[in-house]
């Protein structure tokens, strides 16, 4: 068996099949117009993800987002409410807040001439207002909004005023990720690195597991890649779901499970040699195992099927959206485009844990794998942003975890030859049609928005 292919449509409406081809040129990757076009037709009309609304838990709190050569403010007001306004001061464009994230006691000050904003955006305070003669408007000098939506724990804006709600944009995606309640969870890393490659091929290596027995070849043994179930759903949004505690019967199955697979099944309390000779039974009664011991230190499986306890399920969000979920852990990869260089971008990595009772069980650190995660979350803080380059990955210095360092590694060698006079346009196997279906349907948002019918 080999990859498996399923068209989802949303609400019994839209469909997931784009009607335009993308050529995957140096242009397209790499062309200062297709960046311009995909700034006016895609990053100010589509639903963004922004940050965690553990950032804007309390009154007074917010974060910035920062996008090309835009910047964000998200707060959380007097009334409870969010509200999500342009990072700039209506007197002459000086930027309110320049952290990524703080809180303040009821207001906006601009640190350069004392303006200052309510949380909503309206304009409070003017100092020596007597002296603008020809008068200050405070309806009309607001900070200018942009539309906010809070689900699953996350924040999400559109610079779009006009744009149709984040439920028709993610369709039944939202129920499909509702039984992993995200929304419970917090915040342990917050990762940021400097990339030279546009953030399409990013995207792409994202977007498929072709590359994988090349540069991961550690995946061999634990997860079936080739076996992937990919959905593909409208607007250019995609899934695959990958088994784990498996070996990928493109090789030979060993008689005992491998040292990775056997470390994973020892840390939940099942025994390799057990399961010698039937390396297939392992996945099923992984699944029991961590039912069991996850009822010791407050995971609650009861949301999930089988296979969502076991498997990697990946969601790819358009544009720019990377979930990797499993029911412990979530990790939300975000690439953002260069101000000005389409050969660049930044890649974020925000890691998402489930809360644990760790005084319920010796598997409590063991389930989320991370132990400085682990004191984080114990701990109440709020990690820090660790804000670092591609080569302080490739030199070891700071690790995104394995497998995203070793893509890290090939990313910039693959932007720069797609700028080869020996380069013409990527040609696309049937597996890597996650790719061409984002592309087709970036193809389609370049022409107009699709989410408006």
């Amino acid at each position: 068996m080999w990859q498996q292919n399923n068209y989802v449509t949303f609400n019994g409406a839209a469909l997931p099949m784009p009607t335009a081809k993308a050529r995957l040129d140096r242009e397209h990757y790499a062309g200062a117009t297709t960046m311009q076009q995909e700034w006016d037709h895609v990053w100010r009309k589509t639903w963004l993800l922004a940050g965690v609304e553990q950032d804007v838990a309390e009154e007074g709190d917010f974060f910035t987002f920062d996008l090309g050569r835009e910047s964000i403010l998200i707060a959380r007001t007097e009334t409870g409410a969010l509200s999500a306004v342009y990072n700039v001061c209506q007197h002459r464009g000086n930027r309110l807040q320049m952290l990524p994230f703080g809180s303040v006691l009821d207001s906006h000050n601009c640190p350069y001439h004392g303006w200052s904003y309510h949380l909503d955006g309206r304009l409070k305070n003017v100092p020596d207002r007597e002296r603008f003669s020809q008068g200050i408007d405070c309806a009309q000098h607001a900070l200018k909004p942009v539309q906010v939506r809070a689900w699953a724990g996350l924040i999400w804006i559109n610079m779009d005023l006009d744009a149709p709600p984040l439920e028709a944009f993610l369709g039944s995606i939202m129920d499909e990720l509702a039984p992993y309640r995200i929304e419970q969870m917090k915040l342990v890393r917050d990762q940021s690195c400097k990339l030279d490659a546009n953030w399409k091929t990013v995207i792409d290596n994202f977007s498929e597991v072709y590359h994988v027995d090349f540069i991961h070849a550690q995946h061999a043994s634990f997860v079936n890649c080739r076996d992937a179930r990919v959905d593909l759903y409208p607007f250019g949004h995609s899934a695959f779901r990958v088994d784990g505690y498996v070996i990928n019967p493109r090789y030979p199955v060993p008689d005992l499970p491998p040292p990775i697979l056997a470390g994973a099944m020892e840390a939940i309390g099942l025994s390799p040699e057990d399961y010698r000779g039937r390396i297939d039974d392992v996945r099923a009664a992984a699944q029991q195992q961590k039912r069991k011991i996850g009822a010791a230190v407050g995971f609650d499986y009861g949301t999930l099927s089988d296979d969502q306890v076991s498997d990697i399920w990946q969601y790819n969000l358009f544009p720019n959206i990377i979930m990797t979920v499993k029911p412990e852990e979530v990790w939300i990869m975000r690439p953002r485009p260069h101000p000005t260089d389409p050969d660049k971008c930044v890649f974020d990595k925000l890691t998402l844990a489930m809360p644990f009772d760790a005084r319920g069980s010796e598997h409590a650190l063991v389930l989320l794998g991370d132990p400085e995660a682990a004191r984080i979350m114990t701990s109440g803080e709020r990690p820090e942003r660790d804000i670092f380059t591609q080569d302080k990955v490739n030199d070891g210095s700071v690790s995104m975890t394995q497998t995203v360092d070793q893509d890290i590694y090939y990313l910039p060698d693959m932007q720069a030859g797609m700028h080869s006079a020996g380069f013409d346009a990527a040609v696309l196997s049937d597996d890597e049609n996650r790719i061409s279906h984002f592309h087709d349907w970036l193809a389609m948002w370049l022409q107009a928005n699709p989410l408006r019918g």
